[in-house]
């Protein structure tokens, strides 16, 4: 007997063996991952996602037939699926490696050939940053990115009148009005945000100044942010903010300039200035128009962000091209805290709060930095940051289980609602009955 069962065990596995078969996307995923770090996670995801979308169009088929008055005809999952371009996504994985206190963290999305719907927004192709080469090197926060706000509000159009119809559609009838004083209309400013934006900030504690109405310590600062492509909101309203008191127009090359003297108690370098590239069409707004000129400026290797310790640290496992870039200096963070702390002095829940998202920031010193890269074949990201992906998947793994035990055990005392009292004894549990 005992022999007959390990035979038969025996089959059972051999059978199980050999109908397993390998992911076909682990290969085209893992390459682009550290394998053998403190994280690796895989998942398969090709057809999963449609698969919900069914189930999720049957649950709405039964709602229909029992609530006709909701109206869901109209709201196929599926398609909506499809529109979106979420069932191209094959499959996915994370990795961490630990470097001192931070670590690597990388993630890919494998996409299917046929981008539809959001993954077009990921289609342009990598590049090098100019914030890398244009930004100086004591910049505390920097960012370059792709935006596809006409693309996204298109697609959100084009859902939104297959699910709504008529009334769907009238859903945007407003983006034709003009804006205030102006002859822009919204579509037409959307029509200018398939662009790229850069940002940068540098804090000054020397040039600190106190805000006269609440009397708060603020630290000096330079900030900047450029939008591609978006010289028609600055034709739009040129005439309007020129004829504001305390504003000053002026030329240099190609650049044109609305410079504000706010005229701020302490802060005579804070002079806010909107800047139009006459032959890029590019905006800048910025706090004054020094630093404009201090980023266009040709940089010397040794000057620009490229060359930067904090930055050359952070990025150091980056690839050379991306199509997005954050980043912020060893310097930043105490920089924050000093400013921020006093601000829930006097109230503990402010205290409590601050503390919280204070926490979030890198340490002292240590600098942070995230990248995204459009690939032929899917989506990359990779950080070096004070967490692992471990932060995030733990809470999901201990949470999730408890979440379903949970809803088993409500499911069961909704079909039985009397399983969890202790049993009514009967006639033949009596002690009479016993004997």
């Amino acid at each position: 007997m005992a022999k007959s069962f390990s035979c038969l065990l025996l089959l059972i596995l051999s059978a199980c063996a050999s109908t397993f078969t390998p992911s076909p996307h682990y290969t085209g995923v893992t390459k682009h991952l550290d394998v053998g770090g403190d994280v690796l996670v895989y998942a398969d995801v090709e057809g999963d996602l449609s698969a919900t979308a069914d189930y999720l169009d049957k649950i709405i088929e039964r709602t229909k037939t029992k609530y006709p008055d909701l109206k869901l005809e109209r709201i196929k999952a599926k398609r909506v699926l499809k529109q979106l371009g979420l069932d191209q996504i094959l499959a996915l994985g994370l990795s961490s490696t630990r470097d001192g206190k931070m670590f690597h963290n990388k993630a890919f999305f494998e996409y299917g050939s046929d981008r539809r719907g959001l993954l077009l927004l990921t289609g342009s192709p990598p590049r090098e940053l100019e914030v890398v080469r244009q930004a100086p090197g004591d910049v505390d926060f920097a960012f370059e990115t792709d935006l596809r706000v006409k693309s996204l509000l298109e697609l959100i159009k084009t859902i939104a009148k297959d699910i709504g119809g008529k009334e769907g559609q009238d859903l945007f009838a407003s983006f034709d009005e003009k804006l205030p004083d102006t002859s822009l209309s919204l579509n037409q400013l959307f029509g200018h945000l398939d662009t790229r934006v850069v940002g940068l900030l540098r804090v000054d504690w020397q040039r600190a100044f106190v805000a006269p109405e609440d009397k708060v310590t603020v630290p000096g600062f330079d900030a900047l942010l450029a939008v591609d492509d978006l010289a028609i909101l600055f034709d739009a309203y040129h005439g309007l903010l020129e004829a504001l008191p305390n504003v000053k127009t002026s030329s240099e090359g190609d650049l044109r300039y609305l410079e504000f003297d706010i005229a701020a108690p302490g802060a005579a370098w804070l002079k806010p200035v909107l800047v139009k590239n006459t032959k890029s069409g590019r905006l800048f707004a910025a706090s004054s128009k020094g630093f404009v000129k201090e980023y266009l400026a040709e940089k010397t290797r040794d000057k620009a962000l490229a060359r930067a310790a904090d930055f050359r640290r952070a990025t150091a496992n980056f690839l050379p091209q991306a199509n997005a870039l954050t980043y912020m200096s060893g310097a930043f963070t105490p920089k924050v805290v000093r400013f921020v702390k006093p601000l829930g002095k006097d109230d503990k829940d402010v205290q409590a709060g601050l503390d919280i998202v204070l926490e979030l920031l890198p340490e002292d010193g240590i600098p942070f930095a995230a990248q995204q890269v459009n690939l032929p074949d899917g989506l990359y990201y990779s950080s070096y940051a004070r967490a692992s992906h471990k932060a995030a998947l733990l809470p999901a793994l201990v949470v999730g289980p408890m979440i379903l035990a949970g809803a088993v055990a409500g499911a069961i005392s909704r079909d039985h609602p009397h399983a969890s009292e202790e049993p009514q004894k009967g006639p033949t549990d009596t002690p009479e009955n016993l004997h």
